[in-house]
């Protein structure tokens, strides 16, 4: 079993790998902005609403459109990826570089939902496990355990509990910012690609997640077997990992 990693490591390896980009930094202090506990979404459903009215509305922005013109499973699950890429890329990014995950549920997380993109996120109170970098099924196990049974599932729950997006696309959408970040992460370190292949591919054997996507060609491309819908927005086309794409890639 893996035993618990003190605070101050979690906090620690999260401080190293918050420099990776935005969507891999972490707060570790609530002492600039206006922050909100990330259970909101969870808790209220018009958290979750508000946050897909604000997407709704960026989008038709770009797009000079009306945002009552835009198709609302496109935009909840446009938002629901943004929001699953948010907390996953720091802990895969933990768990590839240093072998430890960050307990990422919505309890822990704080967040500033009026910041643009990529959204402020903090863990003042980081907690989590150590595991080792060179372990891959017993990191996808703790992973899944602390962040896709956690955050990630409170995240599908939320999105349907506003609108009707089938489960098969929301999961395909934390395999898809799973894979996601660890191809960020190894674009910085090439050294642990193998590390990081191995456990996105554990995860995929896992749960809900066991049969969202799979990686082929001659690359080893992610492809996930669902569409998060974003090709039904204006002006959008496929995604690189989209399963209506032709060929492997």
């Amino acid at each position: 079993m893996a035993s618990p990693e003190p605070a101050a490591r979690v906090a620690a390896v999260l401080g190293e790998v918050s420099p990776l980009g935005g969507f891999f930094a972490v707060a570790q202090r609530l002492d600039r902005g206006v922050w909100r506990p990330m259970s909101e979404l969870r808790d209220d459903p018009t958290a979750m609403r508000s946050r897909i009215d604000a997407t709704g509305a960026g989008l038709a922005k770009r797009s000079r459109r009306s945002a009552a013109t835009l198709d609302a499973k496109a935009v909840a699950s446009t938002t629901h990826l943004a929001l699953a890429a948010r907390l996953l890329s720091p802990a895969v990014a933990s768990a590839v570089l240093a072998g430890v995950v960050p307990a990422m549920s919505l309890a822990a997380a704080w967040w500033q939902p009026h910041s643009p993109d990529p959204t402020p996120l903090a863990l003042p109170e980081a907690g989590g496990e150590i595991v080792g970098p060179d372990d891959p099924l017993r990191l996808a196990a703790t992973l899944h355990r602390l962040v896709i049974d956690t955050a990630m599932r409170d995240l599908v729950l939320s999105t349907q509990a506003v609108q009707a997006v089938s489960a098969q696309v929301l999961w395909g959408n934390v395999a898809s910012a799973l894979a996601t970040a660890a191809a960020l992460v190894t674009a910085v370190r090439p050294d642990r690609a193998a590390q990081a292949s191995q456990l996105v591919a554990a995860v995929l054997n896992r749960g809900e997640l066991a049969d969202a996507g799979s990686f082929s060609g001659p690359g080893r491309r992610f492809r996930r077997r669902s569409c998060c819908l974003f090709y039904r927005l204006p002006e959008a086309g496929l995604c690189g990992d989209c399963v209506l794409l032709a060929g492997d890639g």
